[in-house]
């Protein structure tokens, strides 16, 4: 449980930095909050930053915590999204990443683990001003595949 709490805190802290880190040049940073589903999984919260690090393509640090039935999966990631040329407010992205997953058990006998996990993702917007609600779907790759579909809005 104490690594729990430690990889936790210290996943909390770096998007805190990195968050503090917008404020200072926030015109051409977004932050975006999501809530979703696991497909046969469970529910999903996730926060990201996205830092445009050349023209359409974004670095997105994430938080994501999944709410399962055994136990629960917190992840820090790092991915890349590549806006794709559109007109108009339509916004659409594709992606790829790594993280770590921290599975914390909360059966007595199961233990606490951390695994790499693969990312890839794909969404679709409409801005609205500085706002854009979106809807994105990814799978995540560790020893197993998991499904997600998450609604989300970047501002």
């Amino acid at each position: 449980m104490r690594l729990c709490h430690s990889f936790v805190s210290r996943a909390l802290a770096t998007l805190a930095a990195l968050s503090v880190g917008s404020m200072l040049c926030a015109d051409e940073l977004e932050f975006s909050a999501r809530g979703g589903q696991v497909i046969a999984a469970g529910s999903q919260i996730g926060a990201d930053l996205w830092i445009p690090i050349a023209p359409r393509v974004h670095f997105t640090p994430n938080l994501e915590h999944v709410f399962k039935a055994n136990y629960n999966d917190t992840s820090l990631n790092a991915d890349l999204h590549v806006d794709m040329p559109t007109s108009g407010s339509m916004r659409i992205w594709f992606g790829i990443g790594l993280g770590g997953v921290f599975e914390d058990g909360r059966q007595p006998g199961m233990e606490n683990e951390t695994k790499l996990v693969t990312n890839f993702i794909s969404g679709v917007g409409f801005r609205s001003g500085r706002l854009t609600p979106y809807l994105q779907a990814k799978v995540a790759r560790t020893d197993e595949t998991e499904f997600s579909l998450g609604f989300g809005l970047r501002f």
